[in-house]
């Protein structure tokens, strides 16, 4: 657990450096909007008044966090995508969640996401410098074996300060189905995670160790409850308005 360590020190640092942001912003619709099936075509839009565009994360087809990496060239610098981006994909996980945290260039400016079906849109969420949306998809759960579990993260954040940055969300890192940090790292202290958050994922061997850190996005902003599900049972739950290091979970 000691990557899992020196990782989060380094999301604190890159936090640290950020610039505060604008955290309020507006949906229009909800998740009642339609129904969405296994065969339908879903797509992110990104879309920001910013001319030197915008960077973030988001859930792809695999339920697997994307993001526009950093450029190599000058470490820590994102490659910007501009105004207009989009994403189609049909998913290939069941459960299944459209989520996305973007912020542009100069973390002013206005920003959409705007989440389709079928290129009809489902939901707009807009915020200064900083957007944010997650909608539940697909419900169904997957049903894992003791040989096969399937395994899943949840955070949730409650009693929200709302004068606070980004009080909504969290940030944190978490070891994937191979047991290694993802590494999407140095960006999930950047961009706030909204509350909610499923990771679900089979281990590639058994025995497994699920180990996650996590905390509100603004120190004491709110508080946030990690869970873990195993084949979709809890076995362990926490809750601070701190940080959550290495809380673990051992599968044999």
């Amino acid at each position: 657990m000691k990557k899992l360590f020196f990782a989060l020190l380094t999301l604190i640092a890159f936090t640290a450096c950020q610039k505060t942001v604008n955290s309020t912003s507006v949906d229009r619709g909800t998740e009642n909007d339609t129904s969405i099936t296994a065969t339908d075509t879903l797509t992110y839009e990104v879309i920001t008044s910013d001319p030197k565009g915008w960077f973030g994360l988001w859930n792809n087809e695999n339920g697997v966090l994307e993001s526009n990496r950093l450029d190599s060239g000058s470490y820590g610098s994102p490659i910007y995508f501009q105004s207009g981006w989009r994403k189609s994909f049909v998913p290939k996980t069941k459960p299944y969640q459209l989520m996305m945290s973007v912020a542009a260039f100069g973390y002013s400016a206005n920003i959409t996401i705007n989440l389709y079906k079928n290129n009809k849109l489902i939901r707009s969420t807009t915020g200064g410098g900083v957007a944010k949306t997650l909608l539940n998809a697909l419900t169904e759960e997957e049903q894992g074996t003791a040989a096969k579990p399937v395994v899943s993260y949840e955070v949730l954040v409650n009693n929200m300060d709302t004068t606070k940055n980004q009080y909504d969300g969290w940030t944190g890192v978490w070891t994937n189905e191979k047991g290694v940090i993802d590494d999407n790292r140095l960006l999930f202290g950047v961009f706030a995670i909204p509350s909610g958050y499923k990771y679900h994922f089979v281990p590639e061997q058994l025995p497994y160790t699920i180990s996650l850190s996590a905390g509100p996005y603004t120190k004491q902003a709110s508080d946030v409850t990690v869970n873990m599900y195993v084949n979709g049972q809890l076995v362990k739950t926490q809750s601070t308005n701190d940080w959550i290091y290495n809380m673990n979970y051992t599968l044999n």
